[in-house]
């Protein structure tokens, strides 16, 4: 479970932080050499420290207490330890050499003592002590310390209890909140009181990025698509407002298409409230499509285009207009006009071949559809469709011997399951005979 683990993490980072800067404070007054090379490896382990080479200083200051048996090199060598979360490094140290050496010393490293016993799994020994601690001074970090321990002891009402006590002096601990609520979901089973506890701190103080991915996964879990939707608006809303664009322009999409899936009014009521840009535009085209709505499509079709400048965009309004007609001749020329503008400045292959087979089809200018269909197969060489306009502009031609060689072929390889392609096939055939 995510949410307690951010709380063992808290709790190793506010020690580590402290701990940091007393690195070396205890070592500047060593006297009494040991051994010859003492000086120059104190000196190494103090730049290391300096330069944030933790893992070169927790070697150097260990050799330096193998060495010497000096309490202060322990010392910096089970903080260091700590700090690189060498959590099994610091339980033996503190049991091998602090316990039977110094143990004058040993309340000092009690808390990271239990907080490494605790992340190498021996909670029942971390306990006594995070009790002990909890004991002599009540504050938050022993008392997440101890709750920690009771949650992954499974005793999750204890935890509940200590971690709502801590809350009232943290309301604003997004780890601690999480995890209260993991417990209350999954644990005590009551996923209405958990979703609750995180709504109400959002209506409070605003949507977490954190808190927002949580009280979606519970939504998730329940299958509440409400819910579901009412997050990622509220995560919309927050990703705006930290200027994170594109992450709510996802966020975005991802609401659009659930209320697509769940009422199609309500998302074309929603898409209609946002601002007039190029991506409203683009989305209730998508709405108008799924209405069938052929007037309000070709119409935010047509204001894309102004919007965006892109051909792309007028070259998949004169495809949809064609092909969503009753009538092909009637739009036949509004159609042609469009690609054509399209194909001033685009060598696209796709729309080569759409206007190069209407021309032959509607038997406007063979000649010019031709070309355009060898245009598309230079780039395509390989796609049946365009060797079937090839083909097709052949047969326009009366030139049934060549139209019958490039669609035998075809044939033979994809057959003729296509409508279009075993029309032609047939008419091609007679013709050749």
């Amino acid at each position: 479970m995510s949410g307690y683990k951010n709380i063992i993490f808290l709790l190793s980072l506010i020690l580590l932080l402290g701990g940091c800067t007393k690195f070396g404070n205890q070592i500047s007054n060593a006297q009494n050499k040991v051994f010859e090379k003492e000086d120059m490896l104190i000196m190494f382990a103090l730049e290391a420290s300096n330069q944030g080479d933790y893992r070169s200083a927790f070697e150097l200051f260990y050799t330096l207490y193998k060495s010497t048996e000096k309490y202060e090199y322990l010392e910096q060598s089970i903080d260091i330890a700590f700090f690189n979360q060498q959590y099994p490094m610091v339980v033996d140290l503190v049991k091998n050499e602090l316990k039977p050496k110094f143990l004058s010393n040993i309340e000092k490293f009690d808390f990271v003592y239990a907080v490494s016993l605790m992340n190498t799994n021996n909670y029942d020994e971390a306990l006594p002590i995070a009790k002990k601690l909890v004991q002599k001074d009540s504050n938050d970090q022993y008392q997440i310390l101890l709750g920690n321990l009771y949650l992954l002891k499974k005793e999750y009402q204890t935890a509940y209890d200590i971690f709502i006590k801590v809350r009232e002096n943290q309301p604003h601990n997004i780890s601690l909140l999480i995890t209260v609520s993991d417990v209350v979901y999954s644990y005590f089973n009551k996923p209405q009181e958990a979703i609750k506890m995180l709504d109400d701190y959002i209506t409070a103080n605003g949507c977490n990025v954190e808190i927002c991915e949580k009280i979606y996964k519970y939504y998730m879990a329940q299958n509440d698509v409400d819910g579901m939707i009412a997050t990622l608006k509220r995560n919309y809303n927050l990703m705006l407002s930290l200027g994170k664009t594109q992450e709510a322009l996802g966020t975005l999409n991802v609401i659009i298409e659930m209320l697509k899936l769940k009422d199609i009014n309500v998302a074309l009521e929603f898409t209609n409230s946002l601002p007039d840009d190029g991506y409203k535009s683009l989305k209730l085209i998508e709405i108008y499509k799924i209405m069938g709505n052929e007037e309000k499509l070709l119409y935010y079709f047509d204001l894309l285009y102004k919007q965006t400048n892109d051909i792309n965009v007028l070259a998949q309004m004169a495809i949809y207009e064609f092909e969503s007609s009753k009538n092909k001749k009637d739009v036949f020329k509004s159609v042609k006009a469009k690609l054509e503008k399209v194909l001033e400045t685009s060598s696209n292959h796709m729309y080569q071949n759409y206007l190069g087979y209407l021309l032959t089809d509607f038997d406007i200018d063979y000649q010019r559809g031709i070309e355009l269909v060898k245009a598309a197969l230079a780039q395509e060489p390989e796609n049946y469709a365009y060797l079937d306009s090839l083909a097709w502009g052949y047969y326009k031609l009366k030139q049934c011997k060549k139209a019958y060689e490039i669609m035998d072929d075809i044939v033979k390889k994809v057959g003729t399951q296509h409508e279009e392609i075993n029309q032609h096939w047939e008419a091609i055939k007679e013709c050749n005979k």
